[in-house]
């Protein structure tokens, strides 16, 4: 459950700092632009020069002259985007681009699998990569890059509530399973009332037919008691009437 939480207070961050810059990125375009740009280039140069010094503190068997190479790419493009700032706009441009031929691609790819949708797609793939082809060649105009500033905050603000989304259906999702977890324990301590309940029942029951069973096999035993008794009593009484009817003494009948 702790792990639940701080998941959705991450993405509640996420998504406040989402809107926050997504508007200023609307409001503030030429300030955005220009702190944008300062933000990347140093970013870039502090990758570049931390990859060139790791190289170089390295042993020369673990060396790799890839890192080399990317550290010296990463500088130098760094370097260009701080003097010739005109340069980031026109990466910029590029990259709009590029998500436009994304875009183009995905609805391709949502059009063979019959997503009936994907024309939206389309739609925003030509209209990224118009967008982003002119700013690339035509970097001057104002308006291109007002365009691209625009779209960067409708972005960031889009995420942003899209991340506040996703928090509320997983509070509502957490809330069901854990409404459904109550109420499953609670039938669940219905059901074992209800067997020991009905435990009970039986074992009465069956101490019921127990003790009717024992009444019955000491009746009958009583039963078979007192005729055994008077089967053994009919002897004696013969006798006694025998006894009575001859004298032992004369030797003959009375």
């Amino acid at each position: 459950m702790n792990d639940i939480r701080k998941e959705q207070l991450k993405a509640i961050i996420i998504s406040s700092v989402a809107l926050v810059l997504g508007v200023l990125f609307i409001v503030l375009k030429e300030e955005m632009l220009g702190l944008l740009q300062t933000v990347v280039c140093f970013a870039l140069l502090a990758f570049g020069i931390i990859e060139i010094v790791i190289y170089c503190f390295l042993n020369t068997e673990d060396r790799d002259y890839s890192k080399l190479i990317i550290g010296a790419v990463a500088t130098v493009l760094a370097l260009l985007l701080i003097f010739v700032g005109i340069l980031f706009v026109i990466i910029l441009g590029l990259i709009v681009a590029i998500s436009g031929v994304m875009f183009i691609k995905s609805s391709i790819d949502d059009k063979k699998e019959g997503d009936k949708q994907w024309w939206i797609s389309l739609i925003i793939g030509v209209l990224f990569l118009i967008l982003g082809v002119s700013v690339a060649i035509l970097y001057n105009i104002e308006v291109l890059k007002n365009i691209i500033m625009i779209i960067f905050g409708a972005t960031l603000i889009f995420e942003g509530i899209m991340g506040f989304v996703f928090v509320f259906i997983l509070h509502k999702v957490i809330r069901l399973n854990f409404g459904k977890r109550e109420k499953s324990a609670e039938e669940e301590g219905a059901e074992e009332t209800e067997t020991e309940e009905e435990v009970k029942v039986e074992t009465k029951k069956i101490k019921k037919e127990k003790s009717q069973k024992i009444a019955e096999n000491t009746q009958k035993i009583e039963e078979k008691s007192a005729k055994t008794t008077e089967s053994v009593q009919k002897p004696q009484k013969t006798y006694k009437v025998v006894e009575e009817i001859v004298d032992p003494d004369d030797g003959g009948f009375v």
